[in-house]
């Protein structure tokens, strides 16, 4: 056997917290070149103000609605209004700390255990999909960090050293982990839901004791009922409002997939399958286990059969895959240790240390590849892309400051896009799908409908209301005579409807010349809108 056929030599103590903050710094740039914030966010910073200014957790003052999906960032959120901060400024910023602090925990956690942390850490930090939803604005950081320690936790539950029973102390620490996951988004739940499957197989195989369990269950579950109790009485619903208006159907599932193949591609993951190969031709000869990636494998598989199913989402970098991109990325590295191993004992150190490297390379290469294409394009993969998603923060925020100057307190805007608009025009909002509406009787299927967004509002309701101002989905053009409005109304009431309004033109911007329009309601229009230039 060639002398250097051993395991890779593990990073020195001292100079494991330099090669922390060499690939957090890495990660720290990727964040920056995809810093965007989302219309999304700007609901639940709505719902943490209202909490704030003493008005319940609602998006409109006297509906009791749950149209949001994370109640913990929520949360967060009022906590950093009332330090007297604005949520659309720090929130991002939260987020990438957690992320880059995720990062650091990972490679630390794999030192710990005896694993080369620099492949998994390189290859997460270069992730464009991780790096992009570091910001955002919304809680995919936050809750890909909670369900990573309670991974690592499970991980170090795992009995590997033959005494037959496993951790429960280490079992114990990730059951509040997976109860903070669920808090800060409702289909945490699914993971906690393979954990305990995970964890009864250990106790059937006698390795982890039923107490242990049971403790396990009751620290996950007691939180969650609390919150489940308060739901109940406070809104009324099971579920959040999003369970209802997203719910599944058969007709997402090619969506679904072809989401998921897409995030495959753009994150070329395809190029994770060369361990995965080598190490199945190889299997009589490597005789390692990989428990990380069995483990990576119980909770990763059933998430992604998930978002299949809801049909993913429209928006850029695949959200809905990176709360399980560390723990695939944490078995693709266990792998490729194993193959690292094998290639040092049958040819050289080198050749494994150049696999190695080539690896990491390519996928920073390609990734950022991809990074560029999500800034640089308007829909990338066929979704709104991350240059996109900064261009509608930047011209719808424009859209709500001149709306604000012709609008009352009193007054009801109608909208297909829930955040920024409303956040920042504070009127009464009704939602044309149906996000926050306390009333979903009044809503049907929509045709073609987008990933997430299922329903519309029905004409003969939006008659009936007659709202001040009617938004739509917010289009942009860059002449006044071609400003149109996306207004999603149903063919059979556009005229009906339409005939009460007046459409007013604004001017996002002279340089480069950018317009919008939306209507107004007639008897309103005389009075608030300025007088033309003659």
């Amino acid at each position: 056997m060639n002398p250097e056929a051993q395991q890779p030599a593990p990073i020195p103590r001292q100079s494991l917290p330099l090669w922390i903050i060499a690939i957090a710094a890495l990660l720290a740039l990727h964040i920056r070149a995809l810093w965007f914030i989302c219309d999304d966010a700007f609901i639940s910073f709505r719902y943490a103000r209202s909490l704030v200014f003493g008005h319940g957790l609602v998006f409109n003052i006297g509906e009791r609605v749950e149209g949001y999906t994370n109640f913990l960032w929520v949360l967060i959120s009022a906590a950093v209004i009332r330090l007297g901060a604005q949520p659309e400024v720090w929130m991002p910023w939260l987020g990438a700390a957690i992320a880059i602090l995720n990062l650091a925990a990972i490679m630390w956690h794999l030192s710990r255990r005896g694993r080369s942390p620099l492949l998994a850490g390189a290859l997460l930090a270069t992730n464009c999909g991780y790096a992009a939803w570091a910001t955002g604005g919304l809680e995919t950081a936050l809750f890909t960090a909670l369900v990573t320690g309670a991974f690592l936790s499970l991980w170090d539950s795992i009995d590997t050293g033959g005494s037959g029973r496993d951790n429960s102390n280490a079992v114990i620490r990730s059951a509040p982990l997976l109860a903070l996951a669920c808090l800060t988004r409702p289909d945490g739940a699914l993971i906690a839901i393979c954990a305990a499957a995970f964890l009864f197989a250990r106790v059937m195989r006698s390795r982890l004791t039923f107490k242990s369990f049971l403790i396990w269950l009751a620290i996950w579950a007691i939180p969650l009922a609390g919150h489940l109790g308060w739901r109940l009485w406070y809104y009324g619903h099971p579920f959040p409002n999003s369970f209802y208006v997203k719910t599944s159907t058969w007709d997402m599932i090619p969506t679904g997939a072809q989401y998921l193949l897409d995030s495959f591609l753009a994150f070329h993951w395809y190029l994770l399958l060369i361990p995965l190969v080598y190490v199945l031709v190889r299997h009589r000869t490597i005789r390692a286990t990989h428990t990380a990636s069995q483990l990576a494998m119980v909770i990763a598989v059933p998430w992604l059969v998930y978002v299949c199913l809801v049909g993913g989402d429209f928006m850029d970098m695949f959200r809905f895959v990176v709360p399980v991109a560390p723990l695939i990325l944490i078995g693709v590295a266990e792998y490729w240790q194993s193959m690292h191993t094998d290639l040092a004992a049958r040819f050289s150190r080198r050749i494994a240390m150049a696999a190695s490297v080539v690896l990491v390379v390519a996928m920073a290469v390609l990734n950022g590849y991809s990074t560029w294409q999500a800034r640089q394009e308007s829909y990338h993969h066929e979704r709104d892309s991350i240059g996109l998603l900064r261009t509608y923060a930047d011209n719808w925020r424009r859209i709500a400051d001149q709306i604000a100057q012709v609008s009352v307190p009193t007054d009801t805007l109608a909208t297909t896009a829930a955040g920024i608009i409303p956040y920042y025009t504070g009127v009464h909002t009704i939602d044309q799908l149906g996000l926050v509406a306390p009333d979903l009787s009044q809503y049907h299927p929509r045709p073609n409908a987008r990933p997430g967004h299922t329903l519309l509002l029905d004409g003969a309701a939006m008659r009936k209301m007659l709202p001040q101002f009617i938004v739509g989905h917010p289009s942009i053009a860059d002449r006044a005579d071609t400003a149109r409005m996306a207004l999603f109304l149903e063919k059979e009431w556009f005229d009906r409807i339409v005939m009460h309004y007046r459409p007013a033109t604004i001017t996002l911007s002279e340089s480069p010349p950018v317009y919008t329009s939306y209507l107004i309601r007639n008897d309103l229009a005389e009075g608030r809108l300025p007088a033309p230039s003659r």
